[in-house]
């Protein structure tokens, strides 16, 4: 029997551990799953589970403040064949990788060697990716440079806002867990080195909620998807006010009136969106606001 730790604090975690509890294979085990202690950690998730709903698993639930200090100390204690995490903020430092017998395995969200980095599905939305993977890795030193194990394909749409990419994420994942657990448990797998030629990294997002008045409907219309619900949202900013935009969706062609961004207040532009006159268009694109807030 494998034993596998589950180091997670996210719902793309809670999801693909629930995956591998179903999973009917003698040779699997999950021995519980390390997350973070609500009431200590500084560490904050914007898609973050409450600390008690880990229980609905009947696996040992062990809450941690960092795990370089009580993650260490329970992986040393527990001595699982592997930790898979997934959705962890928190930087692993190689004394806490090289503790599991068999290693410490990775999920991200994108087709490595591609898109490695942070926030991977914002940055995807952001630059217009759309035939992409979950991809399963070993972990090391370097950010999602590890060995690939295996890659589960899904696609991002042009209207695709970040909660519906984060299901697909979810679906691929949870596709990925009933395809290897059992295999890497019975050593069904091989490893396989990413090309570094073909690396790519995210930067960290500078200003990825503010939209700007300036610029192309298609851009304006990434920004708006990517960030939106389980995020912050995108948003106008003037006198103390803010538009937020929650969703959009982009069509191809002209429509009269509308919203002007150069002219209009925001409250004239949300006001427009009550009466049924919320989009902006240009040239032969109209981009329709669908939901809103005002502050």
């Amino acid at each position: 029997m494998t034993k596998f730790l589950w180091l997670s604090a996210n719902q793309f975690g809670y999801e693909l551990l629930d995956e591998a509890i179903r999973i009917k294979d003698s040779s699997v085990e999950v021995q519980g799953v390390i997350t973070l202690d609500q009431e200590r950690t500084k560490t904050k998730m914007h898609d973050g589970i409450p600390q008690e709903r880990w229980n609905n698993f009947g696996v040992p639930v062990f809450p941690i403040d960092r795990i370089e200090h009580e993650g260490r100390d329970l992986i040393e204690r527990l001595k699982p064949d592997y930790v898979l995490m997934v959705g962890w903020r928190q930087i692993v430092p190689n004394e806490v990788l090289s503790l599991p017998e068999q290693g410490v395995l990775g999920l991200h969200p994108t087709k490595l060697p591609r898109g490695r980095g942070p926030a991977p599905i914002i940055n995807q939305i952001l630059d217009g990716t759309r035939n992409t993977a979950v991809t399963l890795m070993y972990v090391n030193e370097v950010t999602d440079g590890g060995d690939i194990l295996y890659q589960a394909t899904y696609e991002i749409d042009e209207n695709d806002h970040a909660s519906e990419v984060y299901e697909k994420v979810i679906g691929a994942g949870r596709q990925l867990m009933k395809i290897c657990l059992p295999r890497i448990a019975k050593g069904l797998f091989s490893r396989i080195p990413q090309n570094e030629s073909q690396a790519t990294v995210y930067q960290p997002l500078k200003g990825a909620n503010h939209l700007q008045r300036e610029g192309n409907l298609v851009t304006l219309n990434r920004r708006i998807r990517a960030v939106s619900r389980p995020y912050n949202g995108a948003h106008f900013s003037e006198d103390n006010h803010k538009l937020t935009i929650w969703r959009a969706k982009l069509e191809d062609k002209f429509a009269e009136g509308g919203i002007s961004l150069q002219q209009d207040t925001l409250e004239e532009m949300y006001d427009k969106f009550n009466k049924g006159q919320g989009y902006i268009s240009q040239a032969n694109q109209t981009l329709r606001f669908e939901e809103v807030d005002f502050t």
